[in-house]
Order: structure tokens, then sequence, then C-alpha cells
């Protein structure tokens, strides 16, 4: 099946966190999101990716 880019997308990370009630996607345009259950987690996600020098974007 073709995927926009022509990217297989099965080829990036998609991971569930159930400690952080999260599921983490890489895209292949070098987007990463964070879809989050409990927003509160969302503090300590931002404090290690501010750590590892990424930023992050609000919705």
């Amino acid at each position: 099946m073709c995927t926009q880019h022509n990217v297989d997308s099965r080829r990036f990370y998609k991971i569930v966190l159930p400690e952080l009630e999260a599921v983490y996607f890489e895209s292949w345009d070098d987007t990463n999101v964070f879809y989050l259950r409990n927003t509160e987690h969302a503090v300590q996600i931002e404090k290690w990716a501010n750590e590892c020098g990424l930023y992050c974007l609000k919705r």
C-alpha cells in the first residue's frame, strides 16, 4: 500500500507507555507525538524533552 511520500510507516516506532498512560508515535517528517490519557504526565515528558534539547509544541 502506498503511503504519503512513499514512506512505509512500519519502520517507525509506535510505543504504548502504560506507566505514563500514553502512546508514542514517530512520523516520517521527524515529528514525534505523544497522545496522553492523563495530561498530568505531560510535565514529566516535557522535562525529559527539554533535557534532551527537544522542543514541545502544544495543541
